[in-house]
């Protein structure tokens, strides 16, 4: 998704299921602001209403859709390196992360 072509730092790689629901999301180059409260895990609690300006990762809760995120820097798990990884490494890991194992993606796009 690069659909502001005035910023080509902003970037989201999204996964989804059933066209509507995004189940994960990941967005570099903009903000995102948590609702004030009720924290739908214990993870997401000292980010209750917290302006989030690094890349981040929005969460699909039921009832609540993609309104929650943490910032990258705390999902260790995707072993992302904004300073090693390039755009394209970056969507491998995310795509391994959400379980996406059968993909074909040109590398000439991301150059």
């Amino acid at each position: 998704n690069r659909k502001n072509k005035k910023s080509s730092n902003k970037l989201t790689y999204q996964n989804r299921t059933r066209r509507n629901y995004v189940i994960r999301r990941l967005d570099f180059g903009s903000s995102h602001r948590n609702p004030p409260a009720h924290a739908p895990d214990e993870r997401f609690k000292k980010y209750e209403g917290i302006l989030i300006d690094d890349p981040h990762v929005h969460f699909y809760f039921e009832n609540l859709g993609s309104r929650w995120a943490l910032p990258l820097s705390e999902l260790t798990e995707l072993d992302i390196d904004l300073e090693q990884n390039d755009w394209y490494e970056i969507m491998e890991k995310f795509f391994q992360y959400c379980n996406i194992v059968d993909y074909i993606v040109n590398k000439r796009l991301f150059l």
